[in-house]
């Protein structure tokens, strides 16, 4: 039987990897973008609006311009440990209650020019979507009922 905390984690990580491939799902590709692969390289993969390539230059990644939370103004909470970070999506993990790190991000926003789009909060889940400066975020912070942690994602993406 899966734990709830290893349940929960694997649900935030996949929730920061979706976030993450969803910023970038509307991208070209990269030769479709005017950048042709001309770098002595190998193709790993393909998929519209990315190419994965070997090599020891990663100029044709297609999300490459999108910040880290702490890029966009939006550190990591302290203290918190790393549980996975991407381009543009950290999943972080603290021993301090939700109320407290959800106060910590709600005043990151309110005082860092930020646009709230959403903003939920209850005793057991924050969510938070804000933009500014053609850049949105996700903040998704939860608590796990089965153990004194807090579960943060933050992503980071494009807007319009």
């Amino acid at each position: 039987m899966t734990k709830p905390s290893s349940m929960l984690s694997a649900v935030l990580v996949a929730l920061a990897v979706a976030l993450g491939g969803a910023a970038c799902a509307g991208n070209p590709s990269s030769q479709e973008a005017g950048l042709p692969n001309d770098q002595p390289s190998t193709v790993v993969s393909e998929s519209r609006g990315a190419t994965v390539l070997r090599t020891s230059d990663p100029i044709d990644t297609a999300c490459a311009s999108n910040p880290s939370s702490q890029e966009a103004g939006l550190p990591n909470y302290q203290p918190s440990t790393v549980v996975s970070e991407s381009r543009g999506a950290t999943v972080l993990r603290t021993s301090d209650p939700i109320d407290k790190v959800s106060a910590y991000y709600i005043n990151l926003i309110d005082t860092g020019g930020w646009q709230t789009v959403s903003r939920t909060v209850t005793g057991q889940a924050t969510n938070l979507i804000v933009k500014k400066s053609g850049q949105g975020a996700s903040i998704a912070i939860s608590s796990n009922p089965a153990g004194p942690q807090t579960l943060m994602v933050v992503a980071i993406y494009p807007t319009a």
